[in-house]
């Protein structure tokens, strides 16, 4: 029977001497007692030269030669003792690490009753790889689902999505906000007379006008046809007047032309409708607001600015 248990052993050791999968064997004072080859080449290094080390001196190794597990971090002794606070805390524990040369492993941890702590590690890079791509196509479609195909600025999902969560960030910091809406006056007659290639041009250089005129962080966006809105956080009623003041002037100076040689200027207008809300007003009832004065703006001749102006308690 011993005979039959010593070939198992030896079976069981050849594999593992032999295997591709990174084996390591740390006794009850964390030092190292035995490692595969494979776990070895993980740290640029022979077996024989690793054994008695202690998992400290194997985190001050790769951070020195930058060869190993990779310690994204300028405090390396901060760093050990994050590591130590999880280590040998729980009997079974798995982890992903990243390994000098972009590779990725799966590390499992187990403590017998001895304290002794057998370690695995098993390439992810492939895996790592799919994810990676699999996670660049969905923001991509992310992407794509957000942005108007004509313009390139978001549409009408993706603004009220990037505007909703920045009046979010207004209520947590008490900063005052500006939703305005601006819409094309009497663009039915610009596609009719001139046709929707002109239309469409005119669209897209209004488009990125409007969001060069504006601050990085200012959400912007195409929510109908030839409507866009503008969600200005950390802005007041003086900044939100002078932007749209701004904007109706520039679109009112432009001169655009048809792409046939001999096609007549083309000239367009617009209105705003401007909401300023403190803090704690829902963007519902700010974008509400701002369609009453986009109206107004509208009913008092178009090429203007209109503000709604909230009754006071």
């Amino acid at each position: 029977m011993s005979s039959e248990v010593n070939d198992l052993e030896h079976t069981l050791f050849a594999f593992i001497e032999s295997s591709d999968e990174a084996y390591a064997l740390f006794n009850d004072q964390d030092l190292l007692e035995y490692c595969n080859v494979a776990f070895a080449r993980l740290f640029n290094a022979e077996c024989d030269f690793l054994a008695g080390f202690s998992f400290r001196r194997l985190a001050e190794r790769c951070y020195d030669t930058r060869q190993g597990i990779h310690i994204e971090s300028d405090d390396l002794e901060g760093w050990l003792r994050y590591a130590q606070e999880l280590r040998r805390t729980r009997q079974f524990r798995s982890y992903e690490v990243e390994i000098s040369g972009g590779r990725w492993f799966l590390f499992s941890e187990q403590i017998d009753k001895q304290g002794r702590m057998l370690v695995r590690a098993r390439d992810l890079t492939a895996q790592k790889q799919l994810e990676g791509r699999i996670n660049h196509a969905n923001q991509k479609l992310r992407h794509m689902a957000m942005t108007d195909e004509l313009t390139h600025v978001s549409n009408y999902r993706g603004f009220f999505e990037a505007a909703e969560a920045e009046a979010n960030r207004c209520w947590r910091t008490g900063a005052p906000m500006t939703l305005m809406l601006l819409d094309m006056d009497h663009f039915k007659k610009v596609n009719d007379n001139y046709g929707y290639p002109v239309g469409d041009a005119i669209l897209r250089r209004i488009a990125e006008m409007t969001r060069d005129a504006l601050r990085e962080y200012d959400v912007f966006g195409r929510i109908a046809g030839e409507e866009f809105a503008i969600f200005l956080s950390q802005a007041n009623d003086k900044v939100g007047m002078q932007i749209a003041g701004r904007l109706i002037e520039s679109i009112a100076d432009m001169v655009f032309t048809g792409p046939e040689d001999g096609d007549p200027e083309v000239r367009v207008t617009a209105s705003i409708g401007l909401c300023i809300g403190e803090c704690d007003t829902p963007f519902e009832q700010l974008f509400k607001q701002a369609e009453v004065a986009l109206q107004q703006a509208k009913d008092q001749g178009r090429n203007r600015v209109e503000v709604f102006h909230m009754k006071k308690n």
